[in-house]
C-alpha cells in the first residue's frame, strides 16, 4: 500500500502561487516497470481538479540497495482567465536500513519555465542545489532532522501509533526550499474512514509548521502509518483513489482563492493616497504576527491567531526622493542581516551570467543607488509583459520576456541584487478592478537603501519608485487567501488627476458608437482631465496624447483612443486600438517545408486564453495569411510586411512578433483598430419611453426620429433587434414579434431580421412563417447549418 507524501501535501499550496505548469522530471520513473502504484484524488473548492500517481520498488544506487519513491502530479487550474495547469514530478532514494533519504529530485515545468531541485544527504550534511541557479547551499543536519520517505512518516509511526504520543514537534527538512522547519503534531480523535470501498482504521494528527503556518490534517493508517487522506489549510484535500481519478479530473478556476470582492469601484486606483480596510484573512509561508503586519506607512489593528488575520489595514505610503541614497555601488559586506538579501535563491537566480549582465548593461552610470534601483525597475516595467502565469522565476521571466507578478518582482530583485543593491519579496494583497473592486494576492519588491530602510517598488504595476496606497503587505513569503475583505475608506491624489489641455480638447467629449458591433462609450470630463466610460463596466482615467494624437489610459496601454480631430477641434469619429498579447503554443507540421526558411520561425498558433483568442499564422507565395483574427469572416486574410509589423489590407489589424533573448518566437502582438462615430444611439430614448410607457409607443417614437432629418440619433439594424431580445426575454412574444417586424421592414435584407423573426414565429408556433423567414436566413448565411435544420424539420410537419 502506497500514500500521498509530504512532498505532495507541502508543494500543492507552493505550487499554486509559486510554480504552476505541467511537470517534467530529469530522470524517467525508475518504477515504471515494477513496484507498486496507487492513485489519489486532488480536490479543490470540493472540485476533483488533479491526481497524483505514485509508485515505489527497490533498486540499487552507488552500489546500495535503495527504496525508489516517486509521484507524478497533475493539477488542471485556470486564473484570471488563462489555463495555469500545474503539477510536479518527486523522485526519493530511501536507505531501507535508516529510513532517511540519501537522494531526492524534483522537477517542475511550465511551458519553457522550469525548476530542478537537487538534494544529496551524505551522513549529517545535506547538499541542496538548484538547476537555476546552479549553486550550492550545504546544511547541516543530525539526527534530530527528520529526511524520511515521502511515502511513510516513520517518526510519527514510532511515537503517535506505537508510543502513544498526543504531541510532539520535529526539526523537518523542506526539500523545495532547502530548509529546516519545526513541526507540531497534536492528535486528534482517531476515525475509521472509507476510501476505494475499503474501511480504513486511522489516527489523526494535525500538522502545524511553526515557520511558516501551514496548517495540515493527516490520516495515517494504524497498521503502517501511511497517510491516505490530507486536509491542506481546509481547502485542499487529497485521498487514496482508484485509476480511474486521472480521467475525471475538470479544471477549477483559482480566482476566487486569490480574490476577495469589496464591492467599490476605484478605477483611478493607482491615486490613492490613503485605504482603510477590515480584513480577515488566512495565511501562511512564514509566520505572521500582529506586529509584523505593522510597517513603515501601513498601519494593522487587531488580532493574529494561528496565521488567521482578522482586523483592520490602514496603510498610507510615503514617497521616496532619492535623498542621502547609498552610493553605487555600496559595500554591505560588514552587515550580516542584509547577506540573504544579495544572495541568489531558487527561483531569484541573481548570480546568473544572463542576469548580472543585463544589470550592469541597464545601471551602467547610474549616481547612486536609487537610481540604479529605479532604471532596473523602469526597465523589468517597460520590457517584461504581464502574462498568467508566466516565465516564474527571475531567469525564465527575463528569457521568456513575461511574467505574472511574482516574476516580475522576483527578476527585479535578482538584478538588484546582482549588482550589490539588497532586494527582497513583498507579499500581500492589493486592490483590482476585478468583480467591480476586490482585493487579489500580489507580490512587490522592495530594494534597501541604506537609511531610509527597505523602499517598495511596484514594476507590474509600472510604480517603478513607489507603490500606491491599495497594496498591503503580508510578510516576505506569506501567501493570501482571503476569507472577507471590507473597503472602509479611502483617499485619492486628485492634483495628479489635473489635465492643462482639457479646454484644448473639449470637443472630443460625447458619446461614441462602432454601428457594426453595436459597442459603446463615452469620453467624460473627470476633475480637471478626461475619462473614456464603459457603460456597466468601467471608467479608465485618460493620459493627455502622446506625440502620436493617441489617448492611453493610465491603467493600461493596451488600449488607445485616436479622435479624428477637425480644425475647430471637434470630432465625428475615432479610432479604438486594442492589443493582445498571443503566447506560441505550436509550430505547424504539414506545410512547413513550403514555409521559406528565414520565416519558419514566426508560423504557428498563438492563443490569448482569456477571450479565448486563437490565430494561426501561416505562410505562402504571396506573404503571411492568418484566419480573420475576431472570426467576422471565414475567409483567410493576407498581410503586408511594413518594418517589423504585418498590416492585412484593409488595415484593420496589425501583428508584431516577440522573441526572447534567445530570438526563439514566444508571442505575438495582435492590434485590432475600430472606428467609432459619434452620436447618439436612438435606444437611449427609446428605452426610456419603453419603461415608461409601452411598446406601441416606443414603436410611435422610433418611426418619429427615424423620420426627422434632424433627430441627431444613429441608427442600425442592431438596435431594435436588442430591444426586441429584451422583450423576448421577458416572454412578451407578441410585443417583441412588432418590434422585430419593425427592424425588417427598415432592414429586409439583414440575417440578423430575418433569424430573429423566424425564431419567435417558431415559438409562436407559426410554422409557415418561420419556415418562410429560416429561409431567407439560409440564402442570407448559406453556413448557417441550425437554419437548415430547421428548414428540414419544419418541411416534415
Amino acid at each position: 500500500m502506497k500514500k500521498m507524501g509530504k512532498t505532495l501535501m507541502s508543494l500543492l499550496v507552493t505550487c499554486v502561487f509559486i510554480i504552476t505548469g505541467s511537470a517534467y522530471s530529469q530522470e524517467a520513473n525508475p518504477c515504471k516497470t515494477g513496484g507498486q502504484t496507487n492513485y489519489f484524488g486532488i480536490e479543490m473548492k470540493n472540485i476533483l481538479c488533479g491526481y497524483s500517481v505514485e509508485t515505489c520498488c527497490t533498486g540499487m544506487w552507488n552500489g546500495k540497495k535503495v527504496l525508489y519513491e516517486y509521484s507524478d502530479v497533475v493539477l488542471k487550474m485556470s486564473l484570471l482567465g488563462s489555463d495555469v495547469d500545474g503539477g510536479f514530478k518527486a523522485l526519493y532514494l530511501i536507505d531501507p536500513k535508516t529510513d532517511r533519504a540519501v537522494m531526492i529530485e524534483i522537477s517542475v515545468i511550465n511551458n519553457q519555465s522550469y525548476v530542478i531541485i537537487n538534494t544529496r544527504i551524505d551522513g549529517d550534511t545535506i547538499h541542496f542545489r538548484s538547476t537555476n541557479t546552479g549553486s550550492e547551499k550545504v546544511i547541516l543536519a543530525g539526527n534530530d532532522v527528520m529526511i524520511s520517505s515521502p511515502s511513510r512518516y516513520p517518526y510519527l509511526l514510532e511515537d503517535f501509533i506505537q508510543g502513544g504520543a498526543n504531541e510532539k514537534k520535529y526539526k523537518v527538512f523542506d526539500p523545495m526550499k532547502g530548509e529546516i522547519t519545526e513541526k507540531l503534531y497534536t492528535r486528534k480523535p482517531d476515525e475509521s474512514i472509507s476510501l476505494r470501498d475499503t474501511v480504513y482504521k486511522t489516527i489523526v494528527l494535525d500538522e502545524a509548521d511553526l515557520t511558516t503556518g501551514m496548517k495540515t490534517t493527516l490520516w495515517l493508517r494504524k497498521s503502517d502509518g501511511y497517510n491516505i487522506r490530507a486536509n491542506i489549510a481546509g481547502r485542499q484535500h487529497i485521498y487514496l483513489a482508484d485509476k480511474s481519478v486521472s480521467s475525471k479530473i475538470i479544471q477549477a478556476n483559482l480566482d476566487d482563492l486569490f480574490f476577495a470582492k469589496v464591492n467599490k469601484t476605484i478605477p483611478e486606483m493607482m491615486n490613492l493616497t490613503y485605504v482603510k480596510v477590515k480584513a480577515q484573512i488566512n495565511t501562511s509561508g512564514e509566520t505572521i504576527t500582529p506586529e509584523s503586519l505593522n510597517y513603515p506607512g501601513q498601519k494593522f489593528t487587531g488580532t493574529v491567531v494561528n496565521n488567521f488575520i482578522d482586523g483592520e489595514f490602514e496603510v498610507k505610503p510615503v514617497r521616496y526622493n532619492g535623498l542621502n541614497s547609498p552610493p553605487f555601488p555600496q559595500d554591505y559586506s560588514h552587515n550580516t542581516l542584509l547577506k540573504k538579501y544579495l544572495e541568489p535563491e531558487l527561483t531569484i537566480e541573481s548570480d546568473d551570467p544572463l542576469i548580472i549582465s543585463e544589470a550592469d548593461r541597464i545601471t551602467k552610470g547610474s549616481k547612486d543607488s536609487w537610481e540604479g534601483a529605479v532604471r532596473l525597475s523602469k526597465w523589468v516595467s517597460e520590457n517584461i509583459a504581464g502574462a498568467v502565469p508566466g516565465g516564474i522565476s527571475a531567469i525564465n521571466s527575463l528569457k521568456m520576456q513575461e511574467a505574472e507578478c511574482g516574476g516580475h518582482s522576483r527578476l527585479l530583485a535578482a538584478f538588484c541584487r546582482a549588482i550589490g543593491i539588497p532586494a527582497r519579496l513583498s507579499v500581500g494583497c492589493v486592490y483590482t478592478l476585478k468583480n467591480t473592486g476586490s482585493f487579489g494576492q500580489h507580490a512587490w519588491t522592495e530594494v534597501y537603501m541604506g537609511e531610509a530602510g527597505w523602499i517598495p517598488v511596484d514594476a507590474t504595476y509600472g510604480e517603478t519608485n513607489y507603490i500606491d496606497a491599495s497594496h498591503i503587505r503580508l510578510g516576505e513569503n506569506a501567501n493570501y487567501r482571503p476569507v472577507k475583505m471590507e473597503l472602509l475608506d479611502y483617499t485619492l491624489n486628485t492634483k495628479e488627476n489635473k489635465n492643462t489641455l482639457f479646454d484644448s480638447f473639449s470637443g472630443v467629449l460625447g458619446n461614441y458608437i462602432n454601428l457594426e458591433q453595436y459597442r459603446m462609450f463615452s469620453i467624460i470630463k473627470k476633475d480637471d482631465g478626461f475619462a473614456i466610460n464603459i457603460p456597466g463596466r468601467v471608467v479608465l482615467d485618460l493620459n493627455p496624447p502622446n506625440d502620436k494624437g493617441i489617448w492611453y489610459p493610465k491603467l493600461t496601454s493596451e488600449i488607445g483612443i485616436l479622435p479624428k480631430l477637425n480644425p475647430d477641434g471637434t470630432t465625428d469619429k475615432l479610432v479604438i486600438y486594442q492589443l493582445y498579447r498571443l503566447k506560441k503554443m505550436s509550430q505547424p507540421d504539414s506545410s512547413i517545408k513550403k514555409i521559406p526558411a528565414e520565416l519558419r520561425k514566426f508560423a504557428g498558433n498563438y492563443q490569448f486564453a482569456p477571450v479565448k483568442l486563437s490565430v494561426d499564422v501561416m505562410f505562402d507565395k504571396n506573404g503571411m495569411t492568418t484566419q480573420e483574427p475576431l472570426g467576422r469572416l471565414k475567409e483567410r486574410i493576407a498581410y503586408t510586411k511594413t518594418g517589423d509589423i504585418w498590416i492585412d489590407r484593409a488595415g484593420n489589424y496589425e501583428i508584431s512578433f516577440v522573441a526572447n533573448i534567445e530570438n526563439e518566437i514566444t508571442a505575438l502582438i495582435l492590434t485590432t483598430k475600430t472606428e467609432f462615430i459619434r452620436g447618439e444611439p436612438v435606444t437611449n430614448v427609446l428605452e426610456k419611453v419603453l419603461k415608461e410607457y409601452d411598446t406601441e409607443a416606443m414603436i410611435d417614437k422610433y418611426t418619429e426620429l427615424k423620420g426627422s432629418k434632424k433627430s441627431g440619433y444613429l441608427f442600425s439594424v442592431h438596435m431594435l433587434h436588442q430591444i426586441g431580445s429584451n422583450l423576448l426575454g421577458e416572454n412578451k412574444i407578441n410585443d417583441a414579434l412588432k418590434v422585430y417586424q419593425l427592424n425588417y421592414k427598415d432592414y429586409p435584407n439583414s440575417f440578423t431580421t430575418n433569424d430573429a423573426l423566424a425564431e419567435t414565429y417558431l415559438k409562436m408556433g407559426e410554422k409557415k412563417e418561420a419556415l418562410k423567414f429560416f429561409k431567407k436566413s439560409v440564402e442570407l448565411m448559406p453556413d448557417y447549418e441550425y437554419g437548415k435544420k430547421m428548414i428540414e424539420e419544419l418541411k416534415r410537419q
